[in-house]
């Protein structure tokens, strides 16, 4: 009887007028979240200066085509494809164009998770995770970035609720649809690829579950498709991973978790883990297994690759936020159904946790526009305060020479410099090469000294302690420099404000 009964409940909250179409309320309702979501996105889309890996695509983008295809890159080319497609329609090669075509996706992303999302938490929690989605800074941060993650996370969302349609509807249509999109994700960049295993975990559970799934998953044509996915993966591992694994450093548990929980904020965190306990209760098993697969296997592949085999860090976990925010918003429906009573005092209760995680939400958007520069370090405003000052040739030394190029010398990426400007970047190998930091930089002084130029730093602490590990060439700088610049930038727990010195005397 008990067994009959939860069998009921299960079926009332989670059954079909739960799970169907929109109504012309609904759409409105979405329709109004993608505006306001598009306008974030587009919103100072040029306004934030070209971090590191912006610049590298900017360079990918525009080198030789036999270059790009020797380059680690090419593994992962879709990105670099939407980039050079955007430098020959666009009317100039700024920020804003730039990355315009990865602002849609990630607009297109806010409807996606409410359509796709009600088949699994119903259609009051898909609205509310395509409100999260909206405001989330982290999904707005990469919807402002010329990098590929956004459409990485559009087609991984649509591969992954695809194979929830696959398992639910043993339709061969979603099945392919789930083929395709789900590797395709890692063309856009190869955290994309951790969806794969998301898949499989999920396929793994359900085929030991249903034997009829399990069955049709042993036919002719899944097998091939499944050989085929993991063939690739390993052709793309056999070339990728090499390479990675000289330049990886010292993986910090501790670290990536801390970064991970800060990108999704800790309320969401929680929030998540609490709707995964709930909907165990109360939902059905695919879904549970679904949602709890996309939200650990991501994290644990990272832990496991981070520890053993390449550089990894909380970015690459993108992938998990359309499952922490289902989660989330199917609490929240939860807790709001629990409160059955009419009236204000109830109405009130209802509203009060999807009100204080909106408004969290909303708080860090405000400041990631009005206060920390879109989460990146202001390196347009130090390259045009050493452009500003420029009373002759320069050499700049920079942490991150692909921005300062861009800034500076724009032509360098097309095979054309600027007689003026050299710019170089700080690397570990160099400072060894002179025999420590202080070597390094006194070696660098009498370079520019040799050929007339005025000597510049501009560098941000976490970064320059990647190469400066001893701290020998930091103390140089501060010592042999005046800061005469700086422009704080707080990115998570790293403070990434940038500095500018000049040395002075220098030429004489």
């Amino acid at each position: 009887m008990d067994d009959v009964q939860r069998t009921a409940s299960r079926t009332t909250e989670y059954g079909s007028d739960s799970h169907g179409a929109f109504r012309p309320f609904h759409v409105n309702i979405l329709l109004a979240l993608t505006l306001v979501g598009a306008l974030l996105r587009l919103v100072a889309l040029g306004e934030w200066s070209f971090w590191v890996d912006e610049a590298h695509s900017f360079r990918d983008a525009t080198s030789d085509w036999s270059v790009f295809w020797a380059s680690n890159v090419s593994n992962y080319p879709l990105g670099y494809f939407l980039l050079r497609a955007m430098l020959e329609i666009a009317p100039s090669t700024s920020e804003g164009w730039l990355r315009l075509p990865f602002a849609f996706f990630g607009i297109v992303s806010i409807p996606m998770i409410a359509v796709a999302g009600r088949a699994i938490v119903g259609r009051r929690a898909a609205l509310l995770a395509a409100a999260f989605l909206a405001l989330s800074p982290w999904h707005i941060y990469w919807s402002q970035n010329a990098r590929g993650y956004a459409p990485e996370l559009l087609f991984a969302m649509i591969g992954v609720f695809a194979l929830h349609r696959f398992s639910r509807d043993r339709s061969a249509g979603f099945g392919v649809l789930a083929a395709v999109m789900i590797p395709s994700a890692g063309a856009w960049h190869p955290s994309g690829l951790a969806g794969v295993f998301v898949a499989a975990t999920f396929l793994t559970i359900e085929s030991l579950h249903q034997p009829e799934f399990r069955r049709r998953l042993q036919k002719p044509l899944p097998v091939v498709v499944l050989i085929v996915i993991a063939g690739g993966i390993a052709w793309w591992l056999q070339r990728t991973v090499p390479t990675a694994i000289e330049k990886k450093p010292q993986f910090s548990f501790v670290h990536l978790a801390q970064t991970f929980v800060w990108f999704l904020r800790p309320e969401f965190v929680a929030a998540s883990f609490a709707g995964l306990l709930l909907m165990a209760l109360r939902a059905g098993r695919r879904e549970v297994v679904l949602l709890a697969s996309w939200l650990f296997a991501p994290f644990c592949v990272l832990v496991i690759l981070g520890s053993f085999v390449i550089k990894v860090t909380a970015q690459y976990g993108l992938i998990v936020l359309p499952a922490a925010l289902l989660l989330t918003a199917r609490l929240i429906v939860e807790l709001a159904d629990a409160v059955p009573e009419r009236g204000p005092i109830p109405r009130l209760l209802r509203w009060t946790v999807p009100t204080i995680l909106l408004a969290s939400l909303a708080s860090e958007c405000f400041l990631y526009y009005f206060e920390r520069a879109g989460d990146r370090p202001r390196w347009r405003e130090a390259a045009y305060a050493v452009r500003d000052a420029q009373k002759g040739p320069l050499l700049v030394m920079a942490t991150n020479e692909p921005s300062l190029a861009y800034y500076l010398d724009r032509r360098s990426f097309y095979g054309t410099r600027d007689p003026d400007v050299e710019v170089r970047g700080i690397q570990d190998w160099d400072i060894d090469k002179a025999g420590g930091g202080r070597e390094y930089f006194h070696q660098l002084v009498a370079f520019a000294r040799e050929r007339k130029q005025e000597l510049w730093f501009v560098l941000t602490e976490p970064e320059l302690g990647e190469w400066d590990r001893d701290g020998t060439l930091d103390a140089a700088i501060r010592a042999g420099a005046f800061q005469v610049r700086h422009y704080p930038c707080t990115i998570g727990p790293k403070d990434m404000t940038v500095l500018v010195y000049r040395v002075p005397g220098v030429p004489d």
